[in-house]
């Protein structure tokens, strides 16, 4: 299964990536907003795990974005971020974001939130 993480930290995008390719997931990284958009649409992940906080576009538009055009496959969206306000929550929800998860991540409930199969 396609993922791909979105995180402006090179290493904990890395990281992340890491530890998911150990769980058997086919992982991709961007590093940045404005080409996060590009590789989801080319590449079609299942999942995308987005950080808020990104340079170029935040993880708000990129949700809002992919949510306007995702009319036939509904890929899971997970907010991986440092932002955990709860308007942060807030907006993640309005934006589309399925599921939200605030750093430092805990692998177990990362893991118990990713699509299988």
């Amino acid at each position: 299964m396609r993922v791909l993480v979105v995180d402006d930290d090179k290493d904990g995008a890395d990281t992340l990536a890491a530890l998911l390719q150990l769980e058997g997931y086919d992982v991709r990284t961007e590093n940045d907003g404005l080409h996060a958009l590009p590789a989801i649409q080319q590449w079609q992940p299942r999942c995308v795990l987005l950080d808020i906080d990104l340079p170029g576009l935040d993880g708000f538009d990129i949700a809002r974005r992919l949510r306007r055009d995702d009319r036939e496959h509904r890929m899971i969206l997970i907010a991986t971020t440092g932002w955990a306000r709860a308007v942060d929550r807030e907006t993640a929800a309005v934006c589309g974001i399925d599921h939200f998860l605030a750093k430092p991540l805990d692998p177990a409930a990362l893991l118990a939130v990713m699509p299988r199969g």
